[in-house]
């Protein structure tokens, strides 16, 4: 079970990623999780996933060298009841020609991941959303190209070689910042393979491609993005809106004295809410949004063994104090007891446990009220139950 992040990139210290994170430089870490990044998307359930109807909602694309097939090309009619449905041969031939497959949000519809992604969510205070990239051949999906987010990837299959070309621009925006073209000839500043338990990251901005050396490869992509200066001015314009003088009309007809007093009085009330500014209230406010990814727990939660496995689906950590009677997660609000704010609180102090270390680091709670909180928060959707024994 990957609990954290210093769990993610075992036996590297966690402070070789975090320094990567400040210092906003590229990072290739050799891992010991070559299994358990296995584990995380198997090729049977990716196979699941690749269905007719995720091709035609966009949620899974075939792309090669940066353009998509239409879903139409991969469909065919099934004899008896000519519903449409995925050729798989068609599929699998083209795959063997340079297809690639993308899955976007790929959190949302294996529950490992997703808890992968709220646990990194967690401790960087960033929303993390993850794609699963697989292709066949040495043809790219995409050409070079940056993001606008950072970007840490998970070798899950096969072998990748990756080429950087660095950050052209500081802190790029999509649809603001010109893309910087890399030419055919122009050499990469850093190169290197992708082995299975492998992760790179790599900062916003940092031009990239990648290709399979051989076989076939699957890895994840983890999109990593930060609230931004823009952000604190928009929450700043809706602070605003509390105040009657920012809900006045602007009207030129009172004349020119009457607007310049009107700016005056404005310029007064902002430099008030800049002065004031407090980045961890606006940061507390981004977590108080954030709503958990669900958890679908059917089966799981009665009865309950002591090796069942535990995670958290919030995304962020909230506050929890004694006397706390509910949490608040977006726009959703779950009742908690005083045993389940209790279980809770151990289990994001955690990110992850068994229901039997649950019950051995809360001496003060029976065994059943434990299971019964447990039971109750699976039920709620937020924690992830994974029966490991069978």
């Amino acid at each position: 079970m990957i609990t954290d992040l210093q769990s993610l990139i075992a036996p590297n210290p966690l402070s070789s990623l975090a320094d990567a994170i400040v210092e906003e430089r590229r990072l290739h870490l050799h891992t010991a999780r070559q299994t358990k990044f296995a584990r995380l998307l198997p090729w049977p359930a990716f196979n699941a996933l690749v269905t007719i109807e995720r091709l035609q909602n966009g949620q899974v694309r075939t792309i090669r060298n940066g353009h998509d097939m239409p879903p139409a090309m991969l469909a065919a009619r099934s004899g008896g009841s000519g519903v449409q449905e995925l050729a798989p041969d068609t599929l699998q031939s083209l795959a063997d020609k340079g297809l690639s497959l993308v899955i976007n949000d790929i959190e949302r519809l294996i529950p490992d991941i997703g808890a992968l992604a709220a646990m990194i969510e967690r401790h960087l205070r960033a929303r993390a959303s993850v794609n699963a990239y697989v292709s066949f051949r040495q043809d790219s999906a995409f050409g070079a190209h940056w993001d606008d987010h950072d970007v840490m990837v998970l070798q899950v299959h096969g072998r990748k070689r990756w080429f950087c070309y660095g950050q052209r621009d500081r802190y790029p925006i999509r649809g603001v910042t010109a893309f910087a073209k890399i030419g055919a000839s122009e050499q990469p500043e850093w190169s290197a393979v992708l082995e299975p338990g492998d992760i790179l990251y790599l900062p916003r901005g940092d031009i990239h491609r990648a290709q399979v050396e051989e076989g076939h490869s699957l890895h994840l992509t983890i999109g990593i993005a930060y609230p931004r200066g823009g952000d604190v001015v928009q929450w700043i314009g809706r602070r605003c809106l509390e105040e009657e003088l920012f809900r006045q009309d602007i009207s030129a007809l009172p004349g020119r004295e009457a607007l310049a007093t009107r700016q005056d009085d404005l310029r007064t009330a902002l430099h008030r809410l800049v002065d004031t500014l407090d980045l961890e209230d606006f940061l507390a406010m981004v977590d108080r949004q954030r709503e958990s990814l669900k958890a679908l727990n059917l089966g799981l939660s009665d009865p309950l063994h002591s090796d069942i496995e535990i995670r958290p689906m919030l995304r962020r950590r909230p506050t929890l104090p004694e006397g706390a009677t509910q949490i608040r997660h977006g726009t959703v609000t779950t009742p908690l007891t005083p045993v389940e704010r209790a279980v809770l609180a151990m289990l994001l102090d955690r990110d992850a446990s068994t229901l039997g270390a649950l019950v051995a680091a809360l001496p003060d709670l029976s065994e059943r009220e434990v299971r019964e909180a447990i039971s109750s928060l699976a039920r709620a959707s937020i924690v992830l139950l994974s029966d490991t024994s069978t």
